[in-house]
């Protein structure tokens, strides 16, 4: 009876101690969870300049990681935004000048006009670190009283959205900037090695400065002519048949992005004074058929302090 009794009061105390243990454990606070580790995108390079016919609104996103020791998590569905007054916008589709970029499209937020775009290249990370810096031009009333045009930068990153980046710019009253006799043709200009003719696309134009009016308007400078044409369509080969005092080469053509792209420089400014750029006449070879609108030209300037641009597309017919 001893050996029972000892061991049913052994129980009862091992009861008695074994009940605050378990107390104890459940109230032992709950470990912080950590938040999670995301990229981020800034926004560089910005600036703003208008015309009696557009907004134009130019920057850069660039990667802004958390760094050693943490991962680096790429941020990607990156957007830009745009948001002007809607009194000071009219119908149109923007333009967006980089390859990699393109226009989403537009919302209204109160009194305002939200514009979106969208970067359609490699997600930012630590391996590219930025998007090709974009020119956007949007529709505008013939204005050009001051203005102030808040910009926002936002994307996703381990899964979460990260937090949004603004800036605000003052758009400054830049030029109008147009392409007389802008065309783009196809037509037979050279021989083929086998016999007989090789199809090709020709560019023509010259650019002119156009205001906005007398005597507004500052000059414009650093121009640049581009022609894009898709690897579909050409193999990059392209003669130079005119190209007026003051262009030269400034890149040869090059494949990016599926598309063959080549400039010239011209080297000089236009304004009130000295109104236009001389000609060009440049050919690219053809593959195949004629693709309507298969080529894009544009002629970029800076006015204003920030760059613009006019471009087309052909050909039409």
């Amino acid at each position: 009876m001893l050996d029972a009794d000892i061991s049913r009061r052994r129980v009862v105390q091992g009861a008695v101690w074994a009940t605050p243990a378990v107390l104890v454990a459940t109230a032992l606070p709950a470990a912080a969870a950590s938040p999670p580790v995301l990229g981020g995108v800034v926004i560089t390079g910005a600036s703003a300049a208008m015309n009696t016919a557009n907004f134009f609104v130019t920057a850069t996103l660039a990667y802004a990681g958390d760094g050693p020791p943490h991962a680096d998590h790429p941020v990607g569905t990156v957007r830009f935004t745009v948001t002007l007054p809607t009194s000071r916008v009219v119908a149109g589709t923007p333009g967006v000048t980089a390859l990699g970029w393109s226009y989403v499209g537009s919302a209204p937020q109160g009194a305002n006009t939200v514009y979106t775009f969208a970067w359609n290249g490699q997600d930012l990370s630590s391996a590219q670190p930025a998007t090709q810096q974009v020119t956007v031009k949007i529709p505008a009333t013939a204005s050009i009283d001051p203005i102030n045009i808040p910009l926002n930068a936002t994307g996703i990153s381990n899964g979460l959205s990260v937090p949004a980046t603004s800036v605000v710019v003052s758009a400054g009253v830049g030029a109008d900037l147009v392409v007389d006799n802008a065309s783009i043709g196809f037509i037979t200009w050279m021989p083929k090695p086998g016999g007989g003719q090789q199809n090709g696309y020709r560019m023509q134009g010259q650019g002119r400065w156009a205001g906005p009016y007398y005597p507004v308007g500052g000059s414009i400078s650093n121009l640049l002519l581009v022609i894009r044409i898709p690897a579909a369509y050409t193999d990059g080969t392209y003669q130079v048949e005119t190209l007026g005092a003051g262009w030269s080469l400034n890149q040869a053509p090059f494949l990016t992005e599926g598309v063959y792209q080549a400039s010239w420089v011209f080297n000089g400014t236009i304004g009130q004074n000295n109104h236009s750029t001389t000609g060009w006449d440049i050919r690219f070879k053809a593959l195949g058929a004629q693709h309507n609108n298969a080529v894009t030209s544009a002629l970029y300037g800076v006015a204003g302090g920030s760059p613009n641009y006019f471009s087309w597309t052909g050909p039409t017919s």
